[in-house]
């Protein structure tokens, strides 16, 4: 008869603690994880819009079949004839039959309610927005036959919301440093800007992520001063609803002059 041996193994109080310790470690693991797959496709969204934007939205016609003279524009005189321009094809016109007509040198205002079409001619004089009836001359040359880089240069715009890069009040004026510090000064001098860049610590001072160093009146100013740098014979100003003191309101024009 044979004899049936049965060995109970009794477990190691120690490999079971550390058994639950990596059983326990396994599932913080899991849990990073699915954290971690969260995340990433929560931020494969940026991704998605971006090559959204890529494929969907037409690239800016960027070369013209016409090459304006080197002084362009001499005077500065402005026609609309008739301009239509809509920012979506299904959307209603933002300028809808629009004609008028800047003599050199002249001083205009346009003036409506919001949404009336302001700043949408200001869109498309820099042809940010192509118009798709009409046309728009400058000294005399249709813009819509110019290369988009030759109008942009010739141009200058003062933005109604102040943007300042992260970097020095010098790479903010002159970003990409064609002009001397002499001429820098100059421009700050006409914007009543010395003292106040003096204070930060000249022109490497940083100006802080947005120009937060710089109150919004002063961001105002230094987008004036990198205006006037450019000598373009025609700047834009939009309206600045923010402006609370006379005392900025004559600064800014004064500088504007």
């Amino acid at each position: 008869m044979e004899q049936i041996i049965t060995c109970q193994l009794l477990p190691c109080q120690g490999l079971v603690g550390l058994a639950i310790s990596y059983a326990l470690s396994v599932t913080n693991l899991l849990g990073d994880v699915v954290n971690s797959f969260a995340e990433t496709e929560k931020q494969m969204v940026s991704v998605e819009r971006a090559q959204q934007y890529i494929e969907d939205v037409p690239n800016e016609r960027m070369e013209g079949s016409l090459l304006p003279p080197p002084y362009w524009p001499i005077q500065g005189s402005v026609v609309f004839r008739g301009v239509r321009m809509k920012y979506r094809h299904n959307l209603a016109d933002a300028l809808n039959k629009v004609s008028f007509e800047v003599e050199p040198a002249e001083k205009v205002g346009v003036v409506g309610r919001t949404g009336s079409g302001k700043s949408s001619i200001f869109l498309a004089l820099f042809r940010m927005v192509e118009i798709y009836k009409g046309n728009i001359f400058v000294d005399g040359i249709d813009l819509i036959h110019l290369d988009l880089k030759d109008i942009r240069s010739r141009f200058a715009i003062i933005p109604q919301d102040p943007f300042l890069f992260s970097g020095s009040v010098r790479e903010n004026l002159d970003p990409t440093c064609v002009h001397s510090d002499s001429e820098l000064w100059s421009v700050l001098d006409k914007c009543h800007l010395r003292r106040v860049v003096e204070k930060l610590g000249g022109l490497g001072a940083d100006a802080g992520e947005r120009g937060k160093h710089f109150s919004v009146g002063q961001r105002q100013l230094v987008c004036l001063a990198r205006a006037l740098l450019t000598k373009a014979k025609m700047r834009l100003r939009p309206a600045l609803t923010w402006i609370r003191t006379c005392s900025f309101s004559r600064q800014y024009a004064a500088s504007f002059r």
